[in-house]
Formats: structure tokens, sequence, C-alpha cells
């Protein structure tokens, strides 16, 4: 009920053989929300846990804590000392003791070598022209598709924005003036809605 007791009769009345299948989309999506990452909205594969036992997933606390370098809860803002990825949902204090690989520098923690092997990958300088070659460094793979390719980072998005290699767009020449000008005209992020 939840408007002070009284009914809501503002929803359309359901037949009662479409009130089965509602039921079952109903309960579907709350089990769904109860998997789905509250900062990025995206299903959770593998979970990040700290002590303050709220959840979000591995790509968004990578972004908070590498990206980013904050090390505090996205939900609660408690600082974070160390988080763990894991496959399964599960309260911090019963697997805190446990002996998982660590990446020291970030106070990260894996489950397994799995999610380990998928966190280094989020972390990779791989080329977007051909996806074989790596880099060590970000300045590395900037200098190669400048040099080998004729294609450019905008200095202001890498700069500005907290996101992973693979997410950053490059462009020819003509391409990166009218970005710097105009922006994306795919990207609709930063544009007023047009009535």
């Amino acid at each position: 009920m939840g408007n002070g007791g009284k009914a809501n009769t503002n929803h359309p009345v359901i037949p009662a053989a479409a009130r089965g299948k509602d039921r079952k989309e109903s309960e579907m999506s709350e089990a769904e929300e109860g998997t789905m990452c509250q900062v990025c909205m995206n299903t959770i594969k593998v979970w990040s846990v700290g002590e303050c036992n709220h959840v979000i997933c591995m790509i968004c606390s990578t972004r908070m804590r590498v990206l980013c370098q904050r090390n505090e809860c996205a939900i609660c803002r408690q600082d974070m000392p160390k988080v763990i990825f894991t496959t399964a949902l599960q309260r911090y204090e019963n697997i805190k003791d446990n002996i998982y690989p660590m990446d020291r520098k970030y106070k990260i923690c894996f489950e397994t070598e799995e999610i380990q092997n998928s966190y280094l990958e989020l972390l990779e300088h791989r080329s977007p022209i051909d996806p074989t070659v790596k880099f060590k460094t970000f300045e590395h793979l900037e200098k190669h598709v400048r040099r080998e390719h004729e294609m450019y980072y905008c200095d202001l998005c890498v700069k500005e924005l907290m996101i992973f290699t693979h997410e950053r767009k490059i462009y020819n020449r003509k391409d990166l003036v009218r970005h710097r000008r105009d922006g994306d005209p795919d990207d609709f992020s930063m544009k007023g809605e047009e009535t």
C-alpha cells in the first residue's frame, strides 16, 4: 500500500490471467535489481565488497580505486582499506581473513585467478586499431597510434575523463578538430534535450 494505508486507485485493473504474468515479471525484476550495480546499473558479474558490506561491480570499484584513486565506498563514503572481488554475494566479515592474491598498491583482493586476470585486462593499454598489440603505458599507446596510424586522442578528454583506455575514442585530424569544437555528433550526454 505505501500511501499511509490507502489503496492506490491510479493503477488500471489487470485481468486475472495477466496478473500471474505480471507477478512473475515483477519477481524477476526484483531479483535482477538485487544483482544490479548501484553505480552503473549493469548486472554484476563480479562483486566488490568492503567493510561496510555495500556491494558494487568490479568495474566501478576498479574505476574508483585505480583511476580516481578514491578508496571510499561509492554508497556510504566509508573508507575502504581493502576490497575483495568475488563471484558470489558475500558479507565482508565472512571472507576478509581468507588468503587471496592481491594488488597491493590499490588494496584489491581477488577470489580467483580468473577475476584477477579480468581486472588486469580492464587496465590494459591495447591498440584500438589492432587489439593484439598492447603497451605498458597509455603514453606509449598514444605515441604509437599517432606515429603509426595518424590517429589522435583528445588531450583534454585524456586529462579530465576517468575512463579505461579501451573506452577512449581516437580521431583522425579532421574529426579531432570537430570533437574539440563541437563534441561528438553521436554523444548526447552533455547536450540539452531538443524540444
